[in-house]
């Protein structure tokens, strides 16, 4: 584990005001919509109607995945930056969400809701931050209901060193942490080896300038590879995969609950 207490002070200082940018920034980041379109894959195996659902998301962030759920569903998220916050709020009204709740976390690994009050959970690129783990997801198995369902994404294999994450995790690892808490895994998958093609860019650029040739590259990866379908994602993957024989970056995963009370 990193250091827990540098780690969440790195986090809220950067996030909080991360999410302060115009929508067409996150519907053309490459990052939000490949993490979107995964959790989305993995919840169409499960054919549910999530119209009227309770759907809650720890850490929601640009927001763009609860978006993607009818708007019958009530949206719920918790999140420690204030921008997101705001930003969720107003697109909400402005697509026609009738019930949402967004909150601002102050004390990681809790979750101030109803036991059983949740549908579907999600954890997107959050549990590497979370300084109490187990809390954490405790209170999430908590809040679902009986049949209730755990998507939880991580990211796998990195190469850089991240003052934000305060753990690192495995495929195998968080699966272990999961079901000691109770849930039990369904299904999952490994992907986003499309992430090696800039990872050296963004991570060679960080706390420094931009130069133009840089720009250039990052403007035209995200405004190719933000729209791909999920599918030809997988298969270009698998290309990336064939050709440098690299590890996946990001591990996608079903849990539930079976037997809870």
């Amino acid at each position: 584990m990193l250091d827990s207490t540098s780690g969440e002070a790195a986090n809220r200082k950067t996030f909080d005001d991360y999410y302060d940018k115009p929508d067409w920034w996150f519907r053309w980041r490459y990052d939000t919509q490949i993490k979107r379109k995964s959790v989305l894959a993995l919840l169409r195996n499960f054919d549910t109607d999530w119209s009227g659902k309770n759907i809650f998301e720890l850490g929601f962030g640009s927001g763009d995945l609860l978006f993607s759920f009818p708007k019958s569903s009530r949206l719920i998220g918790v999140e420690i930056s204030s921008t997101a916050i705001l930003r969720a709020s107003r697109l909400a009204k402005e697509r026609g969400y009738s019930t949402f709740e967004f909150t601002k976390s102050e004390a990681s690994g809790l979750i101030s809701l109803a036991s059983g009050s949740i549908d579907l959970a999600i954890a997107s690129h959050v549990l590497e931050h979370v300084e109490n783990l187990d809390k954490c997801l405790s209170e999430i198995f908590r809040i679902l209901k009986p049949g209730g369902l755990l998507v939880v994404l991580i990211p796998l294999n990195e190469r850089y060193p991240d003052a934000n994450h305060v753990r690192i995790l495995t495929s195998e690892s968080c699966k272990v942490a999961c079901m000691s808490q109770g849930f039990t895994f369904r299904q999952g998958f490994e992907n986003d080896l499309l992430f090696y093609v800039v990872e050296r860019m963004y991570w060679k650029n960080s706390g420094r300038r931009w130069s133009l040739i840089d720009n250039a590259a990052r403007v035209l990866f995200n405004v190719l590879a933000a729209p791909l379908p999920f599918w030809l994602c997988r298969t270009l993957d698998r290309i990336v995969g064939l050709l440098t024989n690299l590890p996946a970056r990001q591990a996608a995963m079903v849990f539930t609950i079976v037997g809870k009370r």
